[in-house]
């Protein structure tokens, strides 16, 4: 298998990283106050969807030529990348079961902060989040987090590509809730995320092509999708 990571274009990256900016300072808060302009309420979901959607059509349109490559890269050694995703879920399962023990020894009655904000929307408006969370947010989240951080990083230092990559993964979803939940339990949140981030950016080192972290992120999410409803 010809696993050279296909990574962004040098004008992709540019154009990215100013955009990745803009969508973890800006773009939320601005999707939020223009969204309140609207004659009628929308809910927290709705308002979630209206961004993951934005957020995926941005991402496609940045990266198209890196997504593009991507998927022929996905096409031209399907049944080895499917091999990676597989192993590569089983890395994540087993890193998450032994994060889990050790979590909840910690704290037994620990339930992920980010996960109870999105098993109440998911209650809301299941169809339309189970189709963002299923579909748009892994292939933004990919492209963003695996692609271009880890993609551009590991061209000048692999192990430093995996720690970045993974801790501002980690970061990004517990980020919100600082000042609203104890530290403590954020950084027991933080924790959870960790097998998630080194082992979708293994299987994209692994394939050569973010396809296949996509496809993991795809399954993980739609296992806990599917478990909350």
């Amino acid at each position: 298998m010809n696993n050279t990571m296909i990574t962004p274009s040098w004008k992709e990256q540019r154009i990215g990283w100013v955009y990745f900016a803009l969508q973890l300072l800006v773009l939320p808060t601005a999707v939020i106050l223009l969204l309140n302009l609207l004659p009628f309420p929308l809910t927290e979901a709705q308002q979630n969807v209206v961004f993951f959607v934005l957020n995926f059509f941005c991402v496609t349109l940045i990266f198209f030529r890196y997504l593009k490559a991507s998927l022929g890269r996905l096409a031209e050694n399907l049944s080895a990348c499917l091999g990676t995703a597989a192993a590569g879920f089983g890395l994540y399962y087993l890193g998450q079961v032994l994060v889990g023990l050790a979590i909840t020894w910690f704290y037994p009655n620990f339930r992920n902060v980010n996960d109870m904000t999105i098993q109440v929307m998911v209650q809301e408006n299941f169809l339309p989040m189970a189709i963002s969370t299923i579909f748009l947010v892994p292939a933004a989240e990919e492209t963003l987090y695996r692609g271009l951080l880890f993609g551009s990083l590991s061209e000048k230092s692999l192990p430093f590509a995996y720690l970045v990559s993974t801790l501002v993964f980690c970061a990004i979803h517990v980020a919100g809730y600082v000042g609203v939940y104890p530290l403590g339990l954020l950084a027991l949140c933080f924790c959870q995320y960790l097998p998630a981030g080194i082992f979708l950016a293994w299987a994209y080192h692994r394939s050569g092509t973010i396809c296949t972290s996509m496809l993991i992120h795809m399954v993980v999410n739609a296992i806990g999708i599917l478990a909350m409803r």
